[in-house]
């Protein structure tokens, strides 16, 4: 039913004054109905937009052609307004004038109060329900084109390691040394780890849709910081990078789930090595400032332009940037990241430490 502290507004067109009237006492009575009559069909189409109608009642003895071309006129002004025919004869010809004109209903008269009430009821009904599952719909296409875009940026991500698993197996069939077989070996496993991690991503996306976090307990964040670090060593060896960590003195602890935020720290760690030059430097700094925790991550890849440092965050901006072959990010892996971060109530942004390279930062509030 409607609502009965929302006014639903209802114009009368063509009525004479005691069909006017009669319509106004079905419905006025009920605080959720404010009625207009407009006897005159020009001046009521000239009145319509100021009164913006939620339906509209349009008195025909018969459903003459002017009158039915007064419903396409209503029509062409509002396309989702109901209108509703007061005629004279139920006919089928009368039925399927109306129809054809684009009329929602009919009530014949003699009018009567309960079949008027239950009537413009319906309609109403009929017509929120309508916008509802508009709404409904255009919210499941959204979910649709972000799954989609999901799809395809992981497809893009997950090309790489899979062609360095392809060749590399390849290579290996015809080796000859036990270096190149080492060699070949160590970047297949950093190619498995790099398919893994990004599995890992897609089976957290349903998790990041909560509001509140599942199971939090307390996080050292330089105890984790500093496993992960150590779980690093051979994808930064075999990329040829060092790694330089400065941590705060006190053991600053945060309040979150450890699942997540071991997943953080490994996509953005996995992040600078993917853009750091071989043979460079990765810094990674864990720092107390004021009431947060404050992790920075350094590399010396090249720097990511201004307007791009919100888009890469984007995951439909992301793909056009890809196809545009301009690489400012490891994809899904940062998206993930800023995900977990603001579902510990934190923030996460880009900067630009120097001349060149990429500075992601991470706030997180500390757990007292």
């Amino acid at each position: 039913m409607p609502q009965e502290n929302i006014k639903f507004r209802i114009l009368i067109l063509g009525a004479d004054n005691s069909t006017a009237a009669l319509l106004a006492r079905a419905l006025e009575p009920k605080s959720s109905f404010q009625t207009e009559s407009i006897s005159n069909i020009e001046q009521g189409l000239q009145y319509f937009s100021e009164f913006d109608p939620h339906l509209v009642l349009l008195d025909v003895v018969h459903p003459a052609t002017e009158k039915l071309d007064v419903c396409r006129r209503l029509k062409s002004m509002k396309a989702a307004l109901p209108v509703c025919f007061l005629v004279g004869f139920n006919d089928i010809p009368t039925q399927n004038n109306i129809r054809k004109a684009g009329g929602d209903g009919f009530i014949t008269k003699p009018l009567r109060r309960a079949e008027i009430r239950l009537h413009v009821r319906l309609l109403l009904n009929a017509q929120v329900h309508k916008h509802s599952i508009e709404h409904v719909s255009v919210e499941l296409q959204q979910l649709k084109q972000q799954y989609q875009d999901i799809i395809r940026l992981i497809t893009h991500d997950i090309r790489g390691p899979l062609t360095i698993l392809k060749s590399n197996l390849r290579f290996l069939e015809t080796s000859t040394t036990s270096v190149d077989r080492q060699n070949l070996i160590a970047t297949c496993q950093e190619s498995t780890t790099r398919l893994s991690s990004m599995v890992d991503n897609l089976l957290l996306q349903d998790q990041l849709e909560i509001i509140e976090l599942k199971n939090p307990s307390a996080i050292s964040v330089k105890d984790h910081v500093r496993k992960h670090l150590d779980d690093f060593n051979s994808v930064f060896s075999l990329r040829e990078l060092t790694i330089q960590s400065q941590f705060d003195s006190k053991n600053l602890v945060i309040w979150g789930n450890k699942e997540l935020f071991d997943r953080l720290v490994a996509n953005l760690l996995f992040n600078a090595a993917e853009h750091a030059p071989s043979q460079t430097c990765i810094h990674v700094a864990v720092k107390q400032q004021g009431s947060i925790v404050k992790m920075t991550i350094d590399d010396n890849g090249v720097a990511i332009p201004d307007e791009f440092k919100e888009q890469i965050f984007d995951p439909e901006a992301l793909i056009a940037l890809k196809e545009q072959k301009i690489r400012i990010g490891k994809g899904f892996s940062l998206i993930i990241a800023r995900a977990i971060v603001r579902l510990h109530q934190g923030q996460m942004h880009i900067e630009k430490p120097g001349p060149t390279g990429t500075r992601v930062v991470v706030e997180l509030p500390i757990y007292q």
